[in-house]
């Protein structure tokens, strides 16, 4: 199938193996059932023990109990993971990935990585999602580098830190055959960037939003500097500018690829869409969320069972209930942590934060 930049690997066609995400453990017979099925087709990428409870450890037994521990299963947080269970996931042949800053924002505390590494787990990095995590991997990254030079006294070296966003998340998926390095007979998925520093893993650290150059997928030229990118494809055809820097250097990007089955649409257009969305349809969440989920979120708020068919007043008490709706105003942040005037004064301004991270905007200083 055809990919643009964001590369969906439920649906990709990188290699024969599959792969499956799913946002929670299984929270119904039809749910882990879904997963055991999945787990068996191929690699399931589960958020688990999201949290410093003790139940958290409890999330861990209860995929071994379903016989969900072994190389198709990849962890995405174990903040609350015991060592103990870290090594199991070594043995096993797991895989983590660490999302630091979420885990901070949200919890206070993020996976013990050292405890990880020393087991033998492979780790990748990734930043979660948009509303706590950072704008991109290369946010991320700057947030690993802070906690490995703080927190963990340079535990990983700045390659391995790399091979976190390279090599490492291709070995997870099982597609190490195609992608994670570059190499003869690989997908040429290649990112040009400004020079900073001297060693090349180091460099891709430093690299903000501002110094990528090029971006390729399956050596196609898809984002970049607005100059680069109409040299790169030799036309201005398809071709939208979507962020501005200091000094007027511009970056443009290519929003729709053929053979992807949508339609197309600009990114001014697609963006506009997404903060239509961003506001609370009630009918929407009721025809989405089954019916059991639905019964089980009321129950545990000692309200009236729901309608059936279930109704947007059904949707709207169990989202008053069980996350106090309605929501403040939510607004789509801008694409680059340089466009976005609020994303490190908001983020520098939470609580849970180590002090450390105060350091993060150092960064984004030339």
């Amino acid at each position: 199938k055809a990919e643009c930049l964001a590369r969906n690997i439920e649906t990709t066609s990188v290699a024969d193996r599959h792969a499956f995400s799913h946002v929670d453990i299984g929270r119904d017979v039809t749910e882990w059932k879904r997963l055991r099925d999945n787990f068996k087709r191929g690699t399931i990428i589960v958020h688990l023990a999201e949290g410093t409870s003790s139940r958290m450890a409890d999330e861990f037994r209860y995929i071994k109990a379903e016989g969900l521990l072994g190389p198709n299963l990849v962890v995405i947080h174990g903040v609350g993971l015991t060592d103990a269970q870290l090594k199991e996931m070594a043995g096993a042949g797991s895989k983590l990935v660490w999302s630091p800053l979420s885990n901070f924002l949200l919890y206070g505390k993020t996976a013990n990585v050292r405890a990880a590494r020393e087991a033998g787990v492979s780790i990748s990095l990734a930043p979660d999602w948009g509303p706590s995590g950072s704008k991109s991997v290369l946010g991320e990254l700057k947030v690993a580098d802070l906690v490995n030079r703080e927190a963990l006294k340079s535990l990983f070296g700045n390659r391995e830190l790399v091979e976190m966003v390279t090599r490492n998340p291709a070995r997870a998926l099982g597609w190490e055959r195609k992608l994670g390095q570059i190499a003869p007979g690989f997908l040429a998925d290649l990112v040009v960037v400004d020079e900073r520093e001297a060693d090349v893993y180091r460099n891709l650290i430093m690299t903000t939003e501002e110094n990528i150059r090029l971006v390729m997928v399956r050596g196609e030229p898809l984002y970049g500097d607005s100059g680069q990118l109409s040299a790169a494809r030799a036309t201005r055809e398809g071709i939208e500018e979507t962020s501005v820097f200091p000094g007027a250097r511009s970056k443009s990007m290519v929003p729709n690829c053929p053979g992807i089955g949508l339609p197309d649409s600009s990114v001014k257009e697609t963006m506009r869409r997404l903060q239509e969305a961003l506001q609370f349809d009630a009918a929407y969440t009721a025809r989405v969320v089954s019916q059991e989920q639905l019964t089980n979120d009321l129950a545990r708020c000692n309200e009236a069972k729901p309608s059936v068919p279930a109704d947007a007043s059904d949707a709207r008490r169990m989202l008053s209930c069980r996350f106090r709706l309605p929501f403040e105003k939510t607004s789509l942040a801008p694409l680059t942590t340089a466009e976005d005037s609020q994303f490190l004064p908001r983020l520098l301004a939470n609580p849970n934060i180590p002090a450390y991270l105060k350091l993060l905007p150092d960064y984004y200083r030339k």
